[in-house]
Order: structure tokens, then sequence, then C-alpha cells
């Protein structure tokens, strides 16, 4: 759960299983399920479906959508490769999205309470490579030209606001940029229900850029190199800054930021 102040946003967290297979609970599983190499249960707590009437309701609907959400994530996954943004190559050698080397990739139902003044969640990137987001009333406010504005609200089920996420931005140079954003329940009355879907690459992804730098000469995005060195990865001796590396740090940096 994200705190701000005394109010607690509800969150329920699914594990996607990019490589196939059921989506469950992110949480502690015999299998040893993680979210960015730690246990999950560290992160989200003992979560389990809920029983009762509402319970046998709710897991069917959310697996269905977890389904259509891995297929989505597969279906941007393929049109970034055959994309102009040279990113043709960056699944070579076992990487990309779901090739059964783990992969943090989450889909999120969080419930923001009212009356919020200061944000529900300050301002940041996401940590993978792209996000889907369905919200049904206005919360999401992106940075567009030094500006803060409100995102559109879903008006259809099908509706999704895709943002990219830190990881596209590495592997492009910078030619795109992870949305900076945040989240501020305007309504005073009214909670506000979100649906967001982190599409993370396989755990040991490599986030170096793949793509030629913006402008002329050679050289690497500063954002990658600043998340290299918050990750402890020394570029010039041949170390690699990879998803689950970026995950730790970033997540880290987050609760160190709360303490």
């Amino acid at each position: 759960d994200e705190e701000a102040g005394n109010s607690r946003v509800e969150d329920f967290a699914v594990h996607l299983r990019m490589e196939g297979g059921s989506s469950a609970p992110a949480t502690a599983t015999d299998e040893g399920e993680v979210r960015g190499g730690r246990d999950a249960a560290a992160v989200w707590g003992n979560q389990q479906w809920p029983g009762g009437s509402l319970g046998r309701a709710f897991r069917p609907a959310v697996t269905r959508h977890a389904e259509a959400m891995v297929r989505a994530g597969h279906a941007l996954h393929r049109a970034l490769k055959a994309s102009r943004l040279g990113l043709r190559d960056y699944a070579v050698g076992g990487n990309g999205i779901g090739n059964g080397n783990g992969n943090a990739s989450l889909m999120r139902m969080l419930q923001y309470p009212p009356g919020a003044t200061h944000g529900h969640m300050q301002a940041h990137t996401d940590y993978e490579a792209f996000t889907l987001i369905h919200q049904q009333s206005r919360g999401l406010q992106v940075l567009q030209d030094g500006e803060w504005r409100w995102a559109p609200v879903s008006h259809s089920a099908g509706q999704y606001i895709l943002m990219a996420g830190d990881m596209l931005e590495f592997w492009t140079n910078g030619s795109v940029r992870a949305l900076r954003h945040r989240v501020c329940n305007e309504s005073r009355k009214e909670k506000r229900n979100s649906l967001v879907v982190f599409f993370a690459a396989d755990d040991d992804t490599d986030a170096s850029p793949v793509a030629p730098p913006e402008g002329e000469g050679e050289g690497r995005v500063g954002s990658y190199l600043a998340a290299c060195a918050k990750a402890g990865v020394r570029p010039e001796e041949d170390q690699r800054l990879t998803q689950v590396l970026h995950l730790n740090a970033r997540i880290q940096e987050a609760e160190a930021l709360t303490a």
C-alpha cells in the first residue's frame, strides 16, 4: 500500500505470468514468486483472493483481465521491435518480455481515498518498460512541456493510457522519455479507482541503450548512466544494468525517502 499523510491507498496486486500460465496475487508462493528480486510477501504482504460470494466473482474476472493484459503486453512488445526506434535486436540473447527468465510485471487495482491536497503519489517515472492505466475518474497528472496536466479519463472498459517507463528511455537512448507523473484525487467526497499494469522486461534484460543517441556523435543518455550509478553498476568496466538491478535500486530509493 502507498500512504500519504493519514490516508491509505488500497492496493491489490496480481503478478502477470508473461511467459504463460495462470496469474496469481503478488504474494509468497511455493515457487518463490518475486518482485524485483525480493520476496513478494515482503513488498505486498500476504495477499489472498477474497472469499465468499465476492471472491467467487472477483477471482475469475481478475484472472481473465490479467490474461488479456498479458496478450496486450506481448502485442506492445512486438510493436516496439517493429517500430523505427532501433529496438529490433534488444531481445537477442534471451532478453525481452516473457522468455522464462523471471519477470516482475504486475497488474495493480488501486483505490484512492477522497480529499487529496498534496497528492497520493508523488512525482516519479515507472521503473519498467511501459505502463497501461485505466482510470474511472480524474487523478493522473503528467508532466508535459514543464507543466502538470490532467490525463484523460477512461470512458470505456478498453480505453487505457500508455506511458513509457525507464527501460524504454534507456533502450532508445533518450529518443523516448519515461513519462513523469503523479496521482492526486481532487474529489473531497468520492474514492478514485484505477487499474495500472506495469510491463517489466525479464529480470536479466540488459538496460543498455541499443538505439543511436540523439544528435551527433556517440554516447549514452544521462538517465541511464545515473541509473547505473544508483545501482552500483560500472559500464566502463563492462558491467551491465539489468531490469532487476534497476528495480531493486529504485525500490530501495523509494523506501529511503519514506523511512
